[in-house]
């Protein structure tokens, strides 16, 4: 290796090193920490020594710096993610924006496979028998261990009616799998008031203008209505918290419903001081595994401060505010930015909501679900 190759190899790894260190922010306040980062830099030292020693290739340092920004910023927290150019342009153009996608949701922690937590209905995913809980191993052909959960969400979505082909890793044998992508959610919501005990107002996803629209045109049509509302976020993983804000706030008007932790551990109150348009309302929530960071604070808020029932699975306790920056070269960096806490409760992250009804992972059905609900109201 060129002594020129070495240095930039050299300070990739530790520029990179040295970054998680400030970013970890705690070295300067505990000396038991500032030990274990000392032994961590030796480690480091003679991880690079062994590399330009004993490495039978030269390392592209170009690649390798890629790498380490990869590693520093996934590890961070499941909703941090380093892009690539062509994947924070196509974050950039599909955030938001209905997408072609094959109706899988996973879950991912760093340096693991990503996990099938939801199936949304009528998909291309629950019409190939694709079943909770299994693992993906690869997407077109490549390796999802390395991905970050948004990563794994992209490289399903796509602005055209394609096809893509996953690997699923089974206890028996692998499987691949060709998946089209269709347009599962065309639309921010579906309302079908003839079904349950007053309708189900059904979320697919909480961007703007999900909650004007639903004022508009939701609203009219069960303000007058004393029978119980189904609010379906089963699979509802996609959306912004100021929109949740205002979901709620149409069924209730609060101040200090929670806070917003941020850097340095400021907080900031949430309040949802609107007049709210169906105070009585009673209410019956769906969630699954898959009701996750807006969604899920909507339905921690309501569950709380409204008596609302909720009804299915445990959430993942994901309910955060993400920032997208663009860096020089062209890539980018999705951070987290704040925490929602709910003042019910000391920690929401990580933690998610517990149902008052919990359903079986073996029977998650659109029928179990219903009988629940009437089940519940029953004993009101």
């Amino acid at each position: 290796m060129g002594f020129m190759k070495k240095r930039i190899f050299l300070f990739t790894l530790l520029g990179a090193v040295s970054v998680f260190f400030i970013l970890e922010g705690n070295l300067l306040k505990n000396p038991n920490t500032l030990l274990e980062s000392d032994n961590s830099f030796i480690i480091l030292a003679r991880a690079i020594n062994l590399i330009r020693s004993e490495y039978v290739e030269e390392p592209a340092p170009g690649k390798t710096m890629e790498g380490a920004f990869k590693g520093l910023v996934n590890s961070l927290d499941i909703r941090s993610s380093y892009l690539d150019e062509k994947s924070k342009e196509k974050f950039k153009r599909l955030n938001g924006t209905p997408a072609y996608e094959t109706g899988l949701v996973l879950y991912k922690t760093y340096n693991s496979f990503p996990v099938v937590i939801g199936i949304k209905e009528n998909s291309p995913a629950e019409k190939q028998g694709i079943e909770l809980g299994e693992s993906i191993g690869t997407i077109n052909g490549m390796s999802t261990l390395e991905m970050s959960m948004i990563e794994a969400d992209l490289s399903q979505k796509s602005e055209k009616a394609d096809s893509i082909t996953i690997k699923i890793l089974r206890r028996t044998k692998d499987e691949e799998i060709t998946l089209k992508r269709e347009r599962v959610n065309p639309t921010l919501y579906s309302f079908e008031p003839e079904k349950g005990p007053g309708g189900i107002l059904k979320v697919h996803v909480l961007f703007p203008p999900a909650v004007k629209e639903i004022k508009k045109n939701v609203i009219p049509q069960i303000s007058t209505a004393n029978s119980p509302l189904i609010i379906d976020l089963r699979c509802c993983h996609e959306g912004t918290l100021e929109e949740a804000w205002g979901l709620i706030n149409i069924f209730m008007q609060k101040k200090d419903i929670g806070y917003m932790e941020t850097k340095g551990n400021k907080k900031q109150a949430v309040n949802c001081l609107e007049t709210a348009l169906l105070p009585e309302i009673p209410l019956l929530l769906w969630t699954n595994q898959a009701t996750i960071g807006a969604s899920e604070a909507a339905a921690f808020v309501l569950q709380k401060y409204r008596d609302a029932t909720v009804i299915g699975m445990k959430t993942p306790g994901l309910m955060s505010d993400e920032k997208l920056i663009s860096l020089n070269d062209g890539t980018g960096i999705v951070l987290t930015t704040g925490i929602f806490h709910p003042f019910s409760k000391a920690e929401s992250w990580n933690q998610g909501i517990d149902p008052d009804i919990t359903l079986k992972k073996t029977d998650l059905s659109l029928k179990a679900y219903l009988e629940a609900s009437l089940k519940s109201l029953s004993k009101t």
